[in-house]
């Protein structure tokens, strides 16, 4: 593993946008970094492009078909050896030092594990600034309003980010594991979310923007409103038991019975049904009404024996 960040782009017959994408990269990219692309059997005439930044040096990847997000995501982290991996659309136009502001951040607080920016269309309007959780639903900061540079401006703990500037540490592969290939186009950066918090790790949204075309891959509307809603079908499948542990959790008959405790480091869990479930700040700790009094010190030993539940949001 070196300290450069391997950046992956999946290239579907998206030559036009991926010639902008990547001249956007080179003029504004002052971290070091790998460009790994890979080309899921495009027929716009991409080879011919690719072959040349091959020449390059750019590692290109030539699939046989098309295998979809997370496969081609998942072919990128093992070709690649970066500290950062950095997931980005082919119809994306990158600013001014974007990627050192993302790096800077993930490396802010070693429990960040996904780091994603604010999207903005070309017209200027804000298509969402990290996605929040409350009551049960999500929130799209932004959605719709017209950018400036005072809005959005800090750093702000999300549900997920958008997978079109995604942002992962490699070292956390192991424990997070790598996408779930069930997700062929759509919420594979949300699930990974969801895993990198299931485990008491920050998902978090940096003020730095991007745009975003949002025309990529030329897919036919009815076809790529199946897709989404196939995604979301196994998405909902795979985790409206965590949504509903959540709720249980922070209901007040559940608080009563529970047992507030941490180890050495500072985390602060809720001991419940014989698994711990990470609180993750101050927040959200006195927005349950809960007392530092309460906090049962324990050895670290015996936190970390006790198997991981859920992070609480609310």
């Amino acid at each position: 593993m070196d300290n450069n960040v391997d950046i992956i782009i999946v290239n579907y017959n998206t030559c036009s946008f991926l010639k902008k994408c990547i001249k956007s990269i080179e003029e504004h990219t002052r971290y070091p970094y790998r460009l790994i692309i890979i080309d899921n059997n495009s027929k716009d005439g991409s080879k011919e492009y690719l072959d040349r930044l091959k020449q390059k040096g750019v590692t290109v990847i030539y699939n046989n078909e098309n295998l979809g997000t997370s496969k081609a995501w998942n072919q990128g982290i093992k070709i690649g050896k970066g500290k950062y991996i950095l997931f980005l659309n082919p119809d994306i136009l990158v600013t001014p030092y974007w990627l050192t502001k993302m790096v800077a951040c993930a490396e802010s607080d070693k429990k960040i594990a996904v780091v994603g920016t604010k999207q903005v269309d070309q017209n200027g309007n804000i298509i969402y600034a990290g996605v929040i959780e409350k009551d049960g639903q999500y929130i799209f900061r932004g959605r719709g309003e017209k950018d400036e540079p005072t809005k959005y401006n800090q750093i702000c703990d999300c549900a997920t980010v958008s997978g079109a500037c995604y942002l992962i540490k490699r070292e956390y592969l192991s424990k997070i594991g790598y996408f779930d290939e069930r997700f062929f186009m759509y919420a594979e950066e949300t699930d990974y979310s969801y895993r990198a918090r299931l485990l008491g790790y920050r998902v978090v949204y940096c003020p730095v923007t991007i745009i975003h075309y949002r025309e990529g891959t030329p897919i036919n509307p009815e076809k790529r409103y199946q897709m989404r809603q196939k995604s979301d079908k196994i998405f909902n499948e795979k985790w409206a038991g965590s949504r509903e542990l959540r709720k249980l959790l922070i209901s007040p008959e559940v608080l009563k019975k529970s047992q507030l405790i941490k180890g050495k480091k500072a985390s602060v869990y809720l001991f419940y049904n014989g698994q711990k479930h990470l609180i993750p700040n101050k927040d959200i700790f006195n927005r349950l009404n809960l007392r530092w009094e309460d906090v049962k010190i324990l050895p670290q030993s015996e936190v970390d024996k006790i198997p991981t539940g859920i992070t609480i949001y609310i």
